[in-house]
């Protein structure tokens, strides 16, 4: 219950800390904006709220707008990556059809080698494909 209470006038104390020096910082924006309005322009910047979107796009002699249908906008974009891209003829690669050799000896898995395996894991080390930690 200590620790609660102390975390909690830790939390206010941080938190009012940041609220007066940001109101400080903006205080120092504002009233500065007569000598250096280059302060004010990039704090104004910070807090806009634009949208990222697709700009305007200019498919033959039509132009598309990002508020355009998105099939449109989708078809003209396609079109143009696909014009970056050859075509490869893929008769010219060579086939590569390598027989393997066949295994003589069958494959045999005792509990002592799985045992032997799984003691010789990491604990620390992260998830494979399987996505099971080596602690399993």
């Amino acid at each position: 219950m200590v620790d609660r209470e102390r975390y909690r006038k830790a939390r206010n104390t941080a938190t009012n800390t940041i609220q007066s020096d940001y109101e400080k910082s903006l205080a120092d924006i504002i009233g500065n904006i007569e000598t250096d309005p280059r302060k004010f322009y990039r704090f104004i910047k910070s807090k806009r709220c634009d949208p990222i979107s697709v700009p305007v796009l200019h498919d033959n002699d039509h132009t598309l707008y990002a508020d355009a249908v998105c099939r449109s906008v989708a078809h003209c974009l396609n079109t143009y990556f696909s014009s970056v891209f050859t075509i490869e003829n893929t008769d010219t690669v060579p086939s590569c059809q390598m027989e393997c050799p066949k295994m003589e000896n069958s494959i045999v898995i005792t509990a002592a080698v799985v045992r032997k395996l799984l003691a010789n894991l990491d604990g620390s080390k992260s998830t494979g494909p399987d996505e099971l930690s080596p602690r399993v």
